[in-house]
């Protein structure tokens, strides 16, 4: 994920700007999500990317904007466990970069890895002000359908998609 990458970034590299690409990562949280919604709806409308208005691709970039702050803290957090003498164990035994990556650095992220994507999974279903200004005919999810029903008044069918929606989230 994007959080993971950043981390790894903050981290364990030297790279000039980690302070500020650390700073940076937080953006998407101390901003509204009204806000954020208008700025991709925005982008959206007024850029190239006009060709992903009301498609599930515009969706997913914004709940993988909004997310990345949580999962850079919690993938965070759990590299400042990893002792960089695995690391320089695997170099020493001759992996390069990548195998490091796959047998040693992926199988002890594995546990961060998957709470963040279950709490940007969980707080994705809360973000209506977030879909509201990005989603048309053809990308319509959970609380838009909700949104769309209790405005209707068709209060009993919105109870149910609530219902649906609150056991999906507990399932998960």
């Amino acid at each position: 994920s994007l959080g993971t990458i950043i981390s790894y970034v903050i981290i364990r590299t030297n790279f000039g700007g980690r302070k500020l690409l650390g700073a940076v990562s937080w953006v998407p949280w101390a901003v509204p999500t009204i806000v954020l919604g208008l700025g991709l709806l925005w982008m959206a409308l007024f850029t190239p990317l006009q060709v992903l208005y009301g498609t599930l691709a515009i969706l997913v970039l914004a709940h993988v904007v909004r997310s990345t702050p949580l999962q850079t803290r919690l993938m965070s957090s759990t590299m400042i466990q990893i002792d960089k003498g695995l690391e320089e164990a695997a170099r020493l035994h001759g992996a390069n970069w990548r195998q490091t990556m796959w047998y040693v650095w992926l199988p002890l992220l594995k546990n961060g890895f998957v709470s963040g994507w279950i709490i940007a999974f969980a707080f994705s279903f809360s973000e209506l002000a977030l879909v509201a200004f990005l989603y048309g005919p053809k990308s319509s999810v959970l609380s838009t359908l909700f949104l769309s029903l209790w405005t209707a008044g068709e209060l009993e069918r919105a109870a149910v998609v609530g219902i649906v929606t609150t056991f999906i989230v507990l399932t998960v």
